[in-house]
């Protein structure tokens, strides 16, 4: 008789040891899985910080007409116009000169940028600069650059044309525009202007 109370005895024992045994593995459990979702919260949270900073970083310095900025030892620049153009014509015409004529429905955007050379040796102009023009709707237009020569009685090559050291070359970016987005008084116009791979914008209109 008291074998039979001893082994009930150590039964009861046994079940609620491993009812604990159980309680402690289920609390360890759900420890594991609030740190792992902890970690998960963590991780999304970061990459959203570090694209804000780096949003921050790469926003473009606005410029406008007239604003002379400097590149130290490379080079200072001032766009000096901006502006829509049936004809690009240099500013002292001689009796002979280049000039450039509205063709093909389009007009032309004329961005005149004055460019000082700061370097110890001569540079060719078309090494300073490039500018593309964007227009309301997501159209984007390349332009090609002339110099003015000879006080600028004329236009020539920026690919033949140095700017000798501490001399400033007035540099004209065109582009071709389509008419249905000039004539369009509604449309705004952005020259982003890349000055020896340092981005400026100006606002066209």
């Amino acid at each position: 008789m008291k074998k039979r109370i001893l082994l009930g005895v150590f039964a009861a024992f046994m079940v609620l040891s491993l009812a604990a045994c159980g309680g402690g593995a289920e609390s360890t459990a759900n420890e594991s899985t609030a740190s792992t979702t902890q970690s998960s919260d963590q991780s999304q949270t970061e990459p959203q910080d570090a694209a804000s900073a780096d949003s921050q970083e790469e926003e473009v310095p606005k410029i406008e007409i007239g604003q002379a900025t400097t590149i130290p030892d490379l080079c200072e620049f001032t766009v000096t116009s901006a502006g829509l153009k049936k004809e690009v014509v240099p500013p002292n015409p001689d009796n002979f000169y280049t000039y450039y004529a509205e063709k093909d429905g389009k007009t032309y955007v004329d961005v005149v940028i004055n460019t000082k050379n700061l370097r110890t040796t001569a540079r060719s102009a078309d090494e300073f600069g490039s500018v593309k023009i964007y227009c309301s709707g997501g159209y984007e237009y390349d332009s090609f650059s002339t110099i003015e020569e000879n006080g600028g009685s004329n236009f020539t090559y920026t690919n033949i044309t140095n700017v000798d050291p501490l001399e400033t070359g007035v540099i004209h970016y065109i582009a071709e525009i389509p008419n249905e987005l000039t004539d369009d008084q509604s449309i705004g116009m952005i020259a982003k202007i890349k000055m020896l791979d340092n981005d400026y914008e100006l606002t066209v209109r």
